[in-house]
């Protein structure tokens, strides 16, 4: 985030995190769907690939979740300044971990 925040994905123990700029580390999501990947937009959304699910999705800053894209397990992802996504597909025997 521009203001200094972090937001990682535990894909083990599926939940999302955020660290705050006090430090603080506060879970933001109890069932992530196995996401991995994740990134900012131009938008201000949080765009996440949800392994589990088989989906891209993008939540708002009010915490509202879209789908983008779904039907493929994706790993890493880029949202770039014009707003295109790029999101990676391993190859099905692979590990997404």
């Amino acid at each position: 985030m521009p203001q200094g925040e972090l937001f990682f994905n535990d894909v083990s123990d599926n939940k999302g995190f955020k660290v705050s700029l006090d430090n603080k580390v506060t879970q933001i999501v109890a069932d992530s769907k196995r996401s991995n990947g994740q990134a900012f937009g131009p938008d201000g959304r949080l765009y996440v690939v949800q392994s589990g699910d088989q989906k891209v999705i993008a939540y708002d800053r009010d915490g509202k979740v879209s789908v983008i894209a779904d039907g493929f397990v994706g790993n890493d992802i880029v949202v770039a300044s014009n707003g295109n996504i790029y999101v990676t597909n391993p190859p099905a025997d692979s590990e997404t971990h």
